[in-house]
């Protein structure tokens, strides 16, 4: 690394006025990073600063250095509000919250949330972008793949200061990290054919392949869709059109989640594991969508629900929106509800982050207003028992298939990653993949797997800005909402929220006919479904026929749309069947908490929040369960819903934000002593694991009082 002060500017590559005055941004992707020190998880402040530019890394002790050094590198550059530097930071939002006071942060930003910024501007030109984002992959992982290995090892616990000498190897650790991502971004540039081309995330990549589809005979019809929708809908200058998409937003939620509760906690032999194959994917192609804007329709003549869901007269062959009010709402089957209740009614309240709409699953209500799907609306009839109901209102639209340039960029996307599969099975045959290999896979499953993301993508967001008086990311109070998405739509919102209704359907059609078979005799219902995830089912004594004959159904299907399209069929081999997994022995001890010993004996767990297992540089695997027992047996009777894991093992780490001044004396291993001073900072803090919703809530925590007091009481058990 190279002291600030040291750097040659003469290195970097020089441009006439032209060309600084025809682009946005200088040809050249920068790194940043930051190392810091932890004290008691009472604050934090930064010792070392690292900046990846061109062949090398820079590095200073203080914010000062840093403000220096962006100064003397603006003027080098020749940087200006219309000519910036892109700056990558892995993980931003951790490193934005330390360098927000100290550097001049402009207002205009990206932001997820009010502590998940992806992207900002420093000083009018240096445009902070955040590399995981982008990537969706772990710093060593994307080091692995260009041959330059991220250093282990380095001790976070040892209390350092920005006079603190570094060793050699705590230099060569800071000094990789900022080269990994400056080596990964030229790579990426010529690969997208300019730094202007790199897109800001993962979704905004497949975007614009979507985008890149959207040409020629299809242009005409798009342009219809788009005013449809994204110039009149989902305006909120227009009351009827926010009305719609309000509605919209209520009637959008997750995939069916089940455990049973007759087995929980127990340990079920001779299991099966049926996961259908891409999904979401076979919903998009094969089912139909809304294909207009929303209008609506009077209400049935004696207010049965029956002709909503039978689409009889009026509503033959129509999309329905429709709201509902239902009194003592109930499921006919145990366990077995799908349904979500928001924790306020958002059909007359103003547009918010769709973050703060927290939902519920209903098993039970006395009361409720619900806006449904007509595919909702018939599971609902289905799986569930009520008083009383009424219905407030419907809306509705002509059934259709999506446009074409959808339809091409999932062909596209689909054969690609058929392709790269069969390439890492070939190459499994011999040989391990090199990590850049896998890299490749993993892009090119991601982009397929992120088409359901851009479905879903909800058009409404919170417009953030950096208000320097509070010294905070808010909400802009002169323009709350990004309108951004708006303007320009490739896919619409409407379409995500079928998807994650055909996909419901699916699955219960799935559940229902495997936990209802007739092969003992009279047709009831049983408990040899233990579990079920979005696209996953989990049991044992499972009728093979059933599952055949879905399979089947599902070919016939995927046959018909290639069929429609002129396609082989065995292009599509394979789309949304179910793939047959066995086990030896499955245990299940809530929803998203499972484990199982597979058909070859491994012990495999899944449990939301916990660390998944991992392998250092010698290859052995670590993890709680690895680490403290020996068998796989061991490891299923040491599962269980009582089990508590201790911070050290566990791997959850709760993010803490504070923006108070701490000015204290810290004094180093050397016996060096220096005085920090910190307005905003951030802590990671290990927690214990525990089945309880009071840790989950505070994964996100921003009450460092609250947090400790949570901390030290699970961290008691």
């Amino acid at each position: 690394m190279i002291y600030y002060t040291a750097y040659d500017f003469e290195k970097l590559p020089k441009y006439d006025n032209r060309y600084r005055h025809d682009h946005k941004y200088y040809p050249m992707v920068c790194s940043f990073d930051i190392e810091t020190t932890n004290i008691e998880n009472k604050y934090a402040f930064m010792y070392i600063w690292m900046f990846g530019i061109g062949d090398d890394v820079v590095y200073g002790r203080t914010w000062d250095d840093l403000r220096t050094w962006l100064q003397d590198l603006r003027g080098a550059l020749h940087l200006y509000i219309d000519h910036q530097l892109i700056v990558m930071v892995h993980y931003l939002k951790y490193d934005f919250g330390f360098f927000c006071s100290e550097l001049n942060v402009d207002g205009t930003m990206i932001a997820r949330s009010k502590h998940d910024v992806i992207m900002c501007t420093v000083d009018d030109v240096y445009e902070f972008r955040c590399s995981y984002a982008y990537t969706e992959m772990p710093l060593d992982q994307i080091g692995a793949a260009i041959g330059i290995p991220k250093i282990k090892g380095y001790d976070y616990t040892k209390i350092r200061h920005s006079s603190t000498p570094l060793t050699s190897d705590e230099k060569l650790y800071c000094e990789t990290d900022a080269r990994i991502l400056t080596e990964f971004f030229k790579i990426e540039i010529a690969r997208h054919g300019g730094v202007h081309k790199l897109p800001l995330t993962v979704t905004q990549g497949v975007k614009k392949m979507i985008g890149s589809n959207l040409s020629g005979s299809d242009m005409y019809n798009d342009r219809i869709m788009m005013g449809m929708i994204a110039k009149r809908q989902l305006r909120i200058g227009y009351q009827e059109d926010a009305k719609i998409l309000r509605r919209l937003r209520c009637a959008f939620f997750g995939g069916f989640n089940y455990c049973t509760t007759m087995y929980k906690s127990q340990q079920i032999p001779d299991c099966i594991g049926l996961d259908r194959t891409s999904a979401y994917i076979y919903e998009i192609l094969t089912k139909p969508f809304p294909a207009d804007r929303f209008t609506r329709m009077p209400l049935p003549d004696d207010g049965d629900m029956i002709h909503l869901i039978r689409h009889d007269g009026i509503y033959r062959n129509m999309a329905l929106l429709v709201t509902i009010e239902i009194k003592n709402l109930r499921t006919k089957l145990p366990d077995v509800g799908f349904l979500q209740a928001y924790r306020k009614n958002y059909l007359s309240s103003d547009f918010v982050d769709r973050r703060s709409m927290v939902t519920k699953k209903i098993m039970q209500i006395d009361h409720v207003v619900l806006t449904l799907t007509d595919i909702d609306l018939r599971l609902l009839h289905q799986y569930y028992l009520c008083d009383d109901y009424r219905i407030i209102d419907v809306y509705g639209t002509r059934y259709g298939r999506l446009p074409d340039y959808i339809i091409r960029t999932v062909l596209d996307l689909w054969d690609k990653k058929k392709f790269a599969k069969q390439r890492i099975k070939e190459i499994k045959k011999t040989r391990e993949p090199t990590p850049d290999e896998q890299m490749e896979y993993d892009r090119i499953k991601s982009n397929l797997n992120r088409v359901y993301g851009i479905f879903v993508q909800d058009p409404i967001r919170n417009n953030y800005i950096w208000d320097k008086q509070s010294g905070s990311v808010i909400v802009n109070p002169a323009e709350p909402i990004n309108t951004k998405n708006l303007q320009y739509m490739p896919v619409l919102y409407q379409w995500g929220v079928w998807v994650a209704a055909h996909a419901r359907d699916e699955m219960l059609r799935i559940f229902g006919r495997l936990c209802m078979d007739s092969r003992h005799g009279k047709k009831e219902y049983n408990y040899r479904i233990l579990y079920c995830d979005t696209d996953s089912v989990k049991g044992f004594d499972l009728d093979m026929n059933i599952i055949a004959d879905y399979n089947a159904s599902v070919k016939r299907r995927v046959d018909d749309f290639c069929r429609r399209r002129h396609l082989d069929p065995e292009r599509l081999e394979g789309l949304g069947q179910l793939e047959i997994e066995y086990y030896q022995s499955l245990k299940c001890i809530g929803q998203k908490q499972y484990a199982f010993i597979s058909d070859q004996g491994e012990f495999v767990y899944h449990v939301s929040g916990l660390a998944r297992p991992w392998t250092d540089d010698d290859g052995q695997k670590h993890s709680y369960f690895d680490d403290h027992f020996d068998t796989a047996q061991e490891k299923m009777d040491a599962f269980d819903i009582d089990m508590v894991i201790d911070a050290a093992d566990s791997g959850i780490m709760s993010t803490v934000y504070g923006n108070k001044t701490v000015v204290a004396d810290i004094t180093d291993e050397y016996g060096l002593t220096d005085t920090v001073s910190v307005s905003s900072y951030v802590l990671l803090v290990t927690m214990a694991y525990h089945q309880s919703d009071d840790i989950l809530d505070l994964l996100e925590c921003h009450d460092t009082d609250r947090l400790k007091q949570t901390i030290d009481k699970f961290n008691k058990l």
